[in-house]
């Protein structure tokens, strides 16, 4: 396949391209910067508690993603988003869970 291409829609190829580049890896710069300063969050006598719960968070999201696709129709369609929101349920759950028991864990520690 060739492309008959003048230099003048070669150039602006090039520069559209070029353009791309930079807004990607300034993208690339802002996302490692996010992942630096969430490390820092998870410095506190938390951190093992703050870590386990990311991950439910993270798939929370993903489930609220996935339904909010389904109702607007953008993605495949789900064929029973009730268990996606059961399954959103059992994460806030363990998250309860997980925040109890340091929580008792603590008041152990001080009493």
């Amino acid at each position: 396949m060739k492309f008959n291409l003048s230099k003048k829609e070669l150039k602006q190829l090039e520069n559209a391209s070029e353009k791309k580049k930079v807004e990607l890896r300034l993208e690339i710069l802002f996302l490692k910067k996010a992942y630096i300063n969430s490390l820092s969050l998870y410095n506190s006598k938390e951190k093992n508690i703050d870590i386990a719960n990311l991950d439910l968070f993270i798939q929370i999201n993903r489930g609220l993603n996935c339904i909010e696709n389904h109702i607007r129709g953008a993605e495949i369609l789900l064929n029973n988003p009730i268990n996606i929101i059961n399954g959103i349920r059992g994460f806030l759950n363990d998250i309860h869970l997980n925040y109890q028991n340091a929580f008792q864990d603590i008041d152990g520690v001080i009493t």
